[in-house]
Formats: structure tokens, sequence, C-alpha cells
């Protein structure tokens, strides 16, 4: 699996989880921003988070791990919630 499809792949998937309308993808733009990947051997991991400039959604409190496993071409997401917190 190329990055492009993997990333295509997970966005979709993620999107679906978060049980979001599709049509408010394309009307706010929501990107993709990643934060790391990995690929060892035909696997690939990668987190990432849809970020955009208005987010009535609130996605962008979502971080996404994204693991595609070769041997049996399986795709699986984990979503974590990031809570605001105070940095001091």
């Amino acid at each position: 699996m190329q990055d492009k499809e993997f990333l295509y792949q997970s966005v979709h998937k993620a999107w679906e989880q978060l049980k979001l309308p599709a049509e408010l993808m394309d009307q706010y733009r929501y990107q993709p921003r990643v934060v790391w990947q990995s690929y060892i051997a035909g696997n690939r991991k990668m987190m990432f988070f849809l970020d955009a400039f208005k987010d009535p959604c609130h996605v962008g409190n979502f971080y996404i791990e994204s693991t595609f496993v070769a041997h049996d071409r399986s795709l699986s997401i984990d979503i974590y919630r990031l809570h605001s917190h105070n940095s001091y």
C-alpha cells in the first residue's frame, strides 16, 4: 500500500468511525495532518489529526493512530480524544 492510499483509507475509516456526515469534510475542508509515520517490512503505522480553519465538530480534538498489516492487508484505527489542559 502506497503512502497516499494508506492516508486516504485511514482518513475515510476514521471519519466513518466518528459518525460524521461526509458533507462536513468537504464543507469545512478538513485536512489530515500527519504527526508521525513508520514503515517496516510492508507494515505501516501513522498518527494524524484532522485540521480545519473552523472546526464545528471539534474533530481536531481527536488523534487517530492507523495501522496497516501487510500479510493480511488489514487496516485498523484507534481514536484518542485529547482534553484541554494547562501547561506550566
